[in-house]
């Protein structure tokens, strides 16, 4: 199992990645997608993950393409 720093643990804990919705706001135009993110096994508490982030980014990208494509 992977493990990440917890700060509310304090401490390098395991992890789990939970599907989330994430609003984003671009030049004045909100967007929202289904993304990832990493959340603490011991207490539950939202962690940063580098990974998963990068992986956010990329799904974003691809949505705005594909908006941008349509118009």
């Amino acid at each position: 199992m992977n493990k990440t720093f917890c700060e509310i643990c304090r401490k390098d804990v395991d992890f789990k990645v939970e599907i989330e919705i994430i609003k984003s706001k671009v030049k004045g135009k909100e967007y929202e997608y289904c993304g990832l993110k990493g959340v603490c096994w011991e207490c539950g508490s939202e962690v940063y993950i580098q990974e998963l982030e990068d992986e956010n980014l990329r799904i974003f990208n691809r949505l705005i393409g594909r908006l941008e494509n349509d118009y």
